[in-house]
This record gives structure tokens, C-alpha cells and sequence, in this order.
């Protein structure tokens, strides 16, 4: 092989690599949730919600009501959803409505929280839809912040407090380590 074919054989090579490493670089950047959200999420693991949060009076679309400091002794799940949001319906489907009534009756509580400010009536279709077994409740902009304590408002975000009202997990997001981190934290509390 002549040195000139040589030197851009080479030198193509080093271009794939350098294209590669972009390209890998980019994928990270795109599918990592922003560090600082993942902070405050972490960061609040194993502490109560501040007080003015825990006493907020939360009303079914059915009429239940609901505080954090009024279901202290259950575990509590909270989970945050859109209903235009595809990966929410996949979360409901693949994670939330597959609890057992056993579960429920050990202590837990799961209330999803429409944060898209739909109509009553597309809630009420959407619990039927998606065979929703727990409470539903609406929330505006505000309050959602005061619960994830983050301008990051995407969905879903499920936090779980355990039985004395401590944040045991925050995540963001659906997909199977989410999943999994979610029900492997219901059962230990649970137990």
C-alpha cells in the first residue's frame, strides 16, 4: 500500500472514532435527566416533607381527601401524570394499577395526580380506560412544585414516603429499572 493511501486510510479511521465518541457523547447528554433535578431528588431521600406540604388537602375526583400528615402508618405513593403523556399511560399500565389488593390492605396508598389541568370528565374516562384501582387527584403548576420542590414538572415523577412520612424514593421517568426501584421500595416498606 502506497504511505499517501496509508496516511488516509488512517486518517479516516481516526474520523470514525471521533464521530463515534460524538455520537455517544450526544446519546448521554439527550437521555440523562438534568443532574441538578437528580440532586434535589436524592438529596431529599430519608427527610420530611416541610409541614406546609404535608397538611395540603388533596380531593378526589370522587371526593376522597387526602394529606400526607393524615395518612402517616401507610406507605404512601405519589405519582405525578399527564394524561396526553404516553410514557405516564405506560408507567399507570406497566407499574402503578399492578398492585394486589393484599398490598393495599397492608397499608398502601397510591393517589395519581393529573397535572395537565384536564376536564373532570377526561379524568374520570381515563380511570376507566386505563382500569385505574386508586385515587385520583387534580393539582395546578404550583403545587406540583411544592411537592417534587423542582421547577421540573415532567412526567411521570412518583415519590413514596414510608409509614413515619419520609421520602423513600423520587424518580422521574418510566422504564424497567424505574419500575423496579419503585415496587422493590413499596414491598421493603410494606414489610
Amino acid at each position: 500500500m502506497k504511505p499517501a493511501n496509508k496516511f488516509l486510510l488512517n486518517l479516516s479511521s481516526r474520523k470514525m472514532r471521533w464521530a463515534s465518541i460524538m455520537i455517544c457523547l450526544v446519546m448521554v447528554s439527550v437521555f440523562t435527566p438534568l443532574t441538578p433535578f437528580q440532586t434535589e431528588a436524592v438529596t431529599k431521600v430519608g427527610k420530611l416533607p416541610k409541614e406546609t406540604v404535608a397538611q395540603i388537602k388533596l380531593t378526589s375526583v370522587d371526593g376522597q381527601q387526602f394529606s400526607l400528615a393524615g395518612l402517616r402508618g401507610k406507605v404512601v405513593v405519589m405519582d405525578f401524570f399527564g394524561i396526553h403523556c404516553a410514557h405516564s399511560r405506560d408507567h399507570i399500565r406497566d407499574t402503578m394499577t399492578q398492585f394486589s389488593d393484599n398490598d393495599f390492605k397492608r397499608g398502601l396508598q397510591i393517589i395519581g395526580i393529573e397535572s395537565e389541568d384536564a376536564t373532570v370528565q377526561r379524568v374520570r374516562q381515563f380511570i376507566q380506560d386505563e382500569k385505574i384501582n386508586y385515587p385520583i387527584v387534580q393539582i395546578d403548576e404550583p403545587t406540583f412544585i411544592q411537592y417534587v420542590e423542582s421547577k421540573d414538572l415532567s412526567a411521570p415523577q412518583t415519590l413514596i414516603f414510608g409509614r413515619d412520612g419520609k421520602l423513600l424514593l423520587h424518580t422521574l421517568g418510566h422504564g424497567a429499572k424505574i419500575q423496579t426501584a419503585i415496587r422493590e421500595t413499596i414491598q421493603k416498606a410494606l414489610n
